[in-house]
């Protein structure tokens, strides 16, 4: 089976890369630049933003696409890589169909903000399924959101094509980009850190090895197609915090600042004077939204390797160096 890969140099796709280069698959990856894949990885230089004989190239003869790419800090690149790019590939896709006749599935990466987030922090809570209504906030959950739609219009016009959308929670892992975590446990480390409210928040983490375990299932399991998936492994944020001081070695945080007064301090002081505690910090650190991942589970039969509590003590251990 072919499998070609965007976004392989990325946090996910790497291992991703990784694992299916290890197969007898023949494996292909778009790259804006040389790289190194490894043996047997067929690199296509080309760019999604651009619509040209290398993008067809890539996509020719594809059994399955995984599309894997993002941009997570430039928001000016957001629509063009997300919406145009998506737009791009599958036309390539589209012509290699044409070309071949054969089915073609594609697997794309997406993101559980395309179901919004709670407007009032801890005052609300709900459970996010795959049947919750899409109302993404901010550039990159509108414009992934917009992408998921193109995947979904394509495959209602072309009956060899099928996909998987697989939208996962916060995705943590040995040499993640994302810096709240590891800034987290810095400041559990430090003794410096303090929870908010009394009210229990979720933690909506998700490790990136289970990530990836779902995105190959979905690529050779025939029940996946069609489907979206929400891939989460939520729990109680203080089972999260506990796991982060025990891991460390140092006391659980016990101090509890209420919450309403936080939020107005940082209202009132953010236009003069640059806080570590913003107003999304807070949100992220009282949210009471769960995301249920049971229809992953009741069609697929895939279930995280391990609670994420469980996971940390490895977790920290390869993150020594980023947590001084």
């Amino acid at each position: 089976m072919k499998i070609s890969i965007t976004g392989a140099s990325g946090f996910i796709g790497k291992l991703l890369l990784k694992q299916l280069s290890s197969t007898q698959h023949v494996v292909s990856i778009l790259t804006r630049k040389d790289v190194d894949a490894g043996p047997g990885v067929s690199c296509i230089r080309g760019d999604l933003l651009k619509e040209d004989a290398a993008l067809h190239a890539f996509a020719d003869g594809s059994d399955v696409i995984l599309h894997c790419a993002g941009e997570i800090k430039d928001e000016s690149l957001m629509e063009q890589l997300h919406v145009d790019g998506t737009r791009h590939l599958l036309r390539a896709v589209s012509a290699s169909i044409k070309q071949h006749g054969k089915p073609v599935h594609w697997v794309q990466l997406s993101s559980v903000g395309a179901y919004g987030l709670d407007g009032a922090g801890s005052q609300s809570g709900r459970t996010i399924t795959e049947d919750s209504q899409e109302q993404p906030v901010g550039m990159y959950e509108v414009t992934k959101t917009a992408s998921d739609q193109l995947v979904r219009e394509f495959a209602a016009q072309e009956p060899l094509f099928s996909y998987t959308i697989v939208r996962p929670t916060i995705v943590i892992g040995s040499n993640m980009p994302n810096q709240s975590f590891h800034a987290m446990a810095r400041m559990i480390k430090r003794g410096v850190f303090f929870r908010i409210g009394r009210r229990k928040a979720v933690a909506t983490y998700v490790l990136v090895d289970d990530v990836v375990r779902a995105l190959l299932q979905c690529v050779s399991d025939r029940r996946a197609h069609g489907k979206v998936f929400i891939v989460a492994n939520d729990c109680p944020l203080d089972q999260v915090i506990n796991a982060l001081a025990l891991a460390m070695q140092v006391g659980a945080p016990k101090l509890i600042l209420p919450e309403a007064p936080l939020r107005l301090l940082v209202k009132l002081t953010a236009p003069w004077l640059k806080l570590p505690l913003t107003t999304a910090r807070i949100d992220a650190l009282t949210r009471k939204t769960h995301y249920s991942s049971s229809l992953i589970g009741s069609t697929l039969g895939f279930f995280p390797a391990e609670s994420v509590p469980q996971s940390i003590p490895q977790l920290i251990n390869d993150s020594s160096d980023r947590l001084k």
